[in-house]
């Protein structure tokens, strides 16, 4: 991680890349694999079919998504059977989850847009025009880049202070 970088250049390189025409999800996960050092294109790449709630399915938002999506690249076990890893990741990724929800009443992407119609250009830019998709960016940037802080101050692999 860029030691330099700090919370409010990644939450700003999140919602630039969303107002340049990236889904949120693509947004949120290039911009953290930049500033964590990791290759941004392939995050994006991976995280690209979670627009929309999942493909434009409405269901779990692509910030929430990717953000798990960054978790996972950055402290996710790199062996099968690291179970005490495992517990550790999920208990962060359940974190995000709860905290993005206290803070949007929701993790749904169709609840969070109101039913926005993903799939239609006009349903598309209304609500981007909305500034509802910036404002879950920057939402999601910044509770995950608090995460990702606290954990690596803890230099934990854990979660319990044991690196």
């Amino acid at each position: 991680m860029k030691q330099c970088m700090d919370i409010r250049l990644v939450v700003e390189d999140a919602v630039n890349n969303g107002l340049n025409g990236q889904s949120c999800s693509e947004a949120l996960a290039s911009a953290f694999g930049q500033w964590l050092g990791r290759d941004a294109g392939l995050l994006r790449g991976m995280a690209s079919g979670f627009a929309g709630g999942m493909g434009l399915r409405g269901e779990t938002c692509g910030v929430v998504a990717a953000g798990m999506l960054v978790i996972g690249a950055e402290f996710g076990p790199q062996m099968a059977d690291d179970n005490r890893k495992k517990a550790w990741i999920l208990s962060l990724a359940s974190e995000f989850a709860e905290a993005f929800a206290k803070e949007n009443g929701s993790t749904l992407c169709g609840e969070l847009c109101q039913g926005a119609d993903f799939r239609s250009p006009e349903g598309a830019k209304a609500l981007r025009d909305s500034g509802k998709p910036e404002r879950l960016i920057r939402n999601g940037a910044a509770l995950l880049a608090g995460l990702v802080l606290r954990e690596k101050a803890g230099k934990s692999v854990s979660g319990d202070g044991v690196a």
